[in-house]
């Protein structure tokens, strides 16, 4: 059974990093799912640095829970 569940963030622009953070963190404590996609469109390099920021590659590292990332071109 596949059972998908989705949290909104903004993923560009200032306070996307701890948005982004706040949705790995709700995840690994609220909902028991067995992966998830942390994922968008493509855009400039300033449109994408929040997927760069040391506290999300920190989150993800520490996620109990296997992330994929995605970002489209």
């Amino acid at each position: 059974m596949c059972i998908s569940r989705c949290i909104p963030s903004v993923v560009q622009g200032e306070g996307s990093a701890a948005e982004i953070v706040a949705a790995l963190g709700y995840f690994n404590k609220r909902l028991p799912v067995d992966v998830i996609l942390l994922v968008r469109g493509g855009g400039s390099l300033e449109d994408l640095w929040s997927f760069n920021e040391e506290s999300v590659a920190r989150a993800v590292a520490a996620s109990t829970i296997p992330v994929i990332s995605g970002v489209g071109p």
